[in-house]
């Protein structure tokens, strides 16, 4: 019995191989004839049952997949949104590059964050308070001023130091003019006696390079419109 349906099995799979070498030929003298002659390739199907079963597993396996990356991209769209609300919104002025046509060169500008209205109030109390110690300190070199106090060497850096040390980094010299209105304010390294003016410093310090900052952007700006014009 076992021989029988061993020899049927053989005559099948010999008949189905027939039948497949039979419909590739056909299907490859279909692929040579013309546009008008040439018969679609669902016109060779004999297996309507395994080509719907094929067909139907693989719409299955396309909507898994389809949902699998529609899920993925709203968990990317959660995260872009939550960074342009974070870093991008805040931003006063946006990043942005002039890159050169010509060559690998490319300049950006400084992203400047919006500043609130209560950081504004904090530096302009600031710069009341510094300039405040400034008056102070002129008038102390007034000739009405207590001799005690005119001759006060700790309010006098000349005494104990030539401006030239080569360890001293941060001094600004006299001959140098005032880029920014905080320049005129900032303590001299000497000056950083209590860790209050270190802090006021840091603040100062702070706020001329923002003004430094936003005088580039203001060329940067300039030069972007320029290569714009240019470019139309």
């Amino acid at each position: 019995m076992n021989a029988v349906a061993l020899a049927q099995r053989k005559a099948l799979s010999a008949e189905v191989e027939g039948l497949r070498k039979k419909l590739r030929v056909l299907v490859d003298q279909n692929s040579s004839c013309p546009d008008l002659e040439q018969l679609d390739r669902k016109e060779f199907c004999v297996d309507f049952e395994e080509s719907d079963a094929i067909a139907a597993k693989t719409k299955e396996r396309c909507d898994a997949l389809r949902a699998q990356i529609e899920k993925e991209n709203v968990a990317r769209q959660l995260i872009r949104d939550r960074l342009i609300k974070e870093f991008w919104d805040p931003m006063r002025t946006k990043g942005c590059q002039i890159c050169s046509l010509q060559s690998k060169f490319c300049v950006s500008n400084y992203p400047e964050r919006i500043v609130s209205e209560e950081e504004r109030g904090n530096i302009r109390k600031l710069r009341t308070l510094r300039r405040t110690e400034q008056l102070e300190l002129q008038m102390y070199e007034e000739s009405s001023a207590p001799r005690a106090l005119r001759e006060d060497v700790i309010l006098k850096t000349d005494p104990f130091t030539t401006k030239k040390e080569a360890y001293i980094v941060n001094w600004w010299p006299d001959q140098e003019p005032q880029a920014a209105s905080e320049k005129g304010m900032l303590y001299q390294p000497f000056e950083l006696l209590t860790n209050s003016r270190r802090r006021l410093q840091i603040h100062l310090l702070q706020s001329l390079s923002a003004e430094f900052r936003a005088a580039f952007n203001e060329l940067f700006k300039k030069c972007q419109e320029e290569k714009t014009q240019v470019i139309e």
